[in-house]
């Protein structure tokens, strides 16, 4: 981490996977022309009701991503392109673009099949898997404009193997192909809630493919997966970086609720800004987080900061 270099060099463009639609009162600002010219490519479950996401089992769907990228690399000429998997699920379900594939693979229709079949998980790896190829073709030829430029690709996958494989994260094979160039781990809707990061699986993913990788803190709950002090936190932190991750990378970095339940012993944000100091999280692992020189708010207008918070009516 530097604090004294600017430049497209440090920057991925991403993409949230399932950021088509939205739903009342935020949809005038989040959903997308394409998505609403385009119902018949929505993603439908298995009750045959539409969701708001469009299914990457569609070809015009998957083009749309690549021409979005197509376009940001060509104007912006970043570092790389990114998806933020942990935003979201689903990428397809039991649509008939869907159905159609699975039934010219397997001679069978896919609802007279269980659910959670791994006929229908293996599908779903194989058609993100042709996706993120196509992604590397098309990079490559932009890079081939740039005199050799290798634009990297990263990926924002789930805790663990099995919620990957689920919904077609084929990680592994991402890796194997280098597809990818960094492999960040998140907390995400539609798996197991916070499951702690399996470092140990992806250390084994990446050995020896040059590919990085990334856990992720939770900014505004520093305290998953620690006893929710701030040494806690940097001790977490510490064990993360002593399993040979190559960063850690902070997720949604809002300012919500502080440490500290009887005294005050600042926000998390006094630690994140220092996620880059290894040596300093270390001492603070060992030695304790100092407390913040600033001071909490106690008054703003007619209302006094308490537990009782305002609003709560609304």
């Amino acid at each position: 981490w530097s604090s004294d270099v600017c430049s497209s060099d440090l920057f991925h463009v991403f993409l949230r996977p399932a950021a088509w639609g939205a739903s009342i009162p935020f949809e005038e600002t989040f959903e997308s022309r394409f998505f609403r010219e385009h119902p018949e490519w929505r993603a439908v479950d298995r009750e045959g009701r539409r969701t708001l996401h469009l299914s990457w089992a569609v070809p015009e769907v998957r083009r749309q991503t690549l021409a979005i990228f197509r376009e940001t690399v060509e104007m912006a000429d970043p570092a790389g392109v990114g998806l933020f998997f942990n935003r979201g699920m689903p990428l397809m379900l039991w649509e008939e673009a869907f159905a159609r594939r699975f039934r010219a693979e397997h001679g069978v229709e896919i609802l007279q099949v269980e659910a959670e079949d791994p006929r229908i998980h293996r599908l779903r790896g194989r058609i993100m898997t042709e996706y993120f190829r196509e992604l590397r073709a098309l990079l490559d030829e932009l890079g081939a404009r740039r005199g050799g430029k290798r634009y990297a690709i990263s990926v924002a996958a789930f805790a663990d193997r099995k919620y990957n494989e689920r919904f077609g994260l084929d990680v592994e094979t991402w890796v194997k192909e280098r597809l990818v160039d960094q492999v960040s781990i998140l907390v995400a809707y539609h798996t197991d809630g916070y499951a702690p990061p399996n470092l140990a699986y992806y250390r084994g993913v990446v050995e020896g493919t040059g590919v990085k990788l990334f856990p992720f803190v939770v900014a505004w709950r520093t305290t998953l997966w620690n006893e929710g002090k701030p040494a806690d936190f940097c001790r977490l932190v510490r064990r993360w970086q002593e399993q040979g991750v190559d960063g850690i990378g902070v997720w949604d970095p809002a300012i919500e609720k502080g440490y500290g339940q009887e005294a005050y012993e600042g926000q998390p944000i006094d630690v994140l800004a220092y996620l880059g100091h290894r040596e300093l999280i270390a001492h603070w692992a060992e030695h304790g987080v100092p407390l913040p020189h600033s001071r909490l708010v106690t008054r703003l207008g007619e209302n006094e900061y308490s537990p009782w918070f305002p609003n709560t009516g609304y």
